[in-house]
This record gives structure tokens, C-alpha cells and sequence, in this order.
């Protein structure tokens, strides 16, 4: 049992009292001395742990690319894996979700759109499935619009494009979990062949074919990109100095942006 009168429970619990005693060190790793606040020791992990060292990166079997290159990379991959889903047709939830969706036809008022659920039924309806998604479908909408009906080549070949979107911020988001914030900089990039690495197998993974493949999964991909644009926006709001990406945004405005982008992916 854990005696919560431990004077060690209470430091650990409120972190208002030094809490970590550093009785080892070594020629890759700060000394903390004998004791240090939560905050000292949130830093000496971020900066003395095994991902910031460059070593390991640099052994993986990939090339050591540039930004830029590593997208063209990714985009390539993620089309060459989904492209043959373009030729498809509508099956299974597409003919519900599009197909025999009123809201998606031009003739169905915008405000429905946001008053149905997903499937274009009366969300106070016991019938209605409670989902809530009027984003994916608006974008039904567009690519009736632009396709001059329901023709599912379009409506594929925005999910694709979509998938090769997702997979392409893939890269900026494993920098910043591999190299941490501090490591975020204005480069936007940090440890270039494991990033790569995750970002191919995050574009090829056979777990995506249901959202790319069926139409419906537009949800998932939308959802995806919005979560990305939050996560990307919310660390540059951390950062002391704004890159030349956002220009002269005040961090503040990012952080807003970032919030609403999170709350629209909800």
C-alpha cells in the first residue's frame, strides 16, 4: 500500500517541492544535482534523451533528404498505394452518405446541411444517427457541383488527394515527436530519415484503405488534416520567435487558430 503520507507521495503528487534525487550522471547527461523542480527536470529529459541524439537517425538505412524532397517522397507513395481506387464506384455506406443523400443534391437548402446528421436525416429524429459531420458533406456538395453530378471519379480522386495531404503533414508532426519542441525550429525539420520512415509506413499502412477507399471515410481524412493544422499550429504558438511560414502572426492568433481548427475536427 502507498502510504500518502509520504513526504515523497505529496512532492510527486502537487510538484510544488523538489521530487528527483540525481545520484547518477554521465558524459551525455546534465547533472541535476541532488535535488531540482519538475520543471529543471522536464528539461534535463528533453534535452538528454536518446532522440535528441543524432546518432541513431543517422544508422537508419534511408537517405538523409531534404524538406521538401522527403514530401515529393510521401505524396508519391501515397498516390502510387490509392490510386487504384479511383476508378471505383460507390458501394456499400457511399450509396446512404451520398448517393440517397438530399443534402448533398443542389437542390437541398444549405442550412440542412448543418441542421441533418451525416446521412442527411432529421437530428432530432429517433431514426437519425446522432452524427454530426456537415463538413465531409459540404464537400460531398463541391464535388457534385464540380463533377455535374454523382459521378464517384471525383469523389475518389478528392479522397486521394486528401490521403496524400494527410500523409505529407505526417512529416512535420514525426519531427517535432522525435526531436521535441525545443527541437522544433523554423527548418521544420528534425531527424529527416526516421521521420521519412514513419511518414512512408503512415501512407502506405493498409489500415487507411476503408477511409481512402469508401467515400464515407472523407470523414476520417478531413479529420485528420484539421487535427495536424491544430497540432502544427499550437507548437508555433510556443515558439519564442514566429517563422517565416506564418510571417508576423502574433502567437496568440496561432493559438486561437489552433483551438478552433481542433474544435472544428471534433
Amino acid at each position: 500500500m502507498l502510504n500518502r503520507n509520504n513526504n515523497n507521495y505529496t512532492q510527486r503528487r502537487f510538484h510544488t517541492k523538489p521530487f528527483y534525487n540525481g545520484r547518477h550522471s554521465s558524459s551525455n547527461h546534465t547533472h541535476l544535482g541532488d535535488k531540482c523542480t519538475i520543471d529543471q527536470f522536464n528539461n534535463h529529459v528533453i534535452n538528454s534523451s536518446v532522440v535528441n541524439d543524432p546518432k541513431w537517425d543517422s544508422n537508419l538505412p534511408l537517405p538523409n533528404l531534404t524538406f521538401r524532397a522527403a514530401v515529393i517522397v510521401v505524396i508519391i507513395f501515397a498516390f502510387i498505394c490509392y490510386a487504384n481506387s479511383i476508378p471505383g464506384t460507390f458501394v456499400f455506406d457511399d450509396l446512404e452518405a451520398v448517393v440517397n443523400n438530399k443534402d448533398v443534391l443542389p437542390g437541398s437548402s444549405w442550412s440542412n446541411v448543418f441542421q441533418n446528421d451525416f446521412w442527411g436525416k432529421k437530428l432530432y429524429k429517433k431514426e437519425s444517427h446522432k452524427s454530426y459531420r456537415p463538413l465531409p458533406v459540404l464537400t460531398f456538395r463541391f464535388n457534385y457541383w464540380l463533377s455535374g453530378g454523382l459521378n464517384p471519379l471525383g469523389f475518389h480522386i478528392t479522397n486521394v488527394l486528401l490521403h496524400m495531404l494527410v500523409s505529407a503533414m505526417s512529416l512535420p508532426v514525426c519531427s517535432i515527436l522525435f526531436g521535441g519542441v525545443p527541437v522544433f525550429e523554423c527548418n521544420r525539420w528534425s531527424h529527416p530519415r526516421a521521420s521519412l520512415l514513419c511518414s512512408l509506413l503512415f501512407a502506405v499502412h493498409p489500415v487507411h484503405t476503408e477511409s481512402v477507399s469508401a467515400i464515407v471515410g472523407r470523414a476520417d481524412l478531413l479529420c485528420a488534416v484539421l487535427f495536424f493544422s491544430s497540432f502544427l499550429l499550437y507548437v508555433s504558438s510556443l515558439k519564442k520567435e514566429p517563422c517565416q511560414e506564418f510571417g508576423r502572426v502574433p502567437q496568440n492568433s496561432l493559438l486561437r487558430s489552433s483551438q478552433f481548427i481542433f474544435s472544428t475536427a471534433i
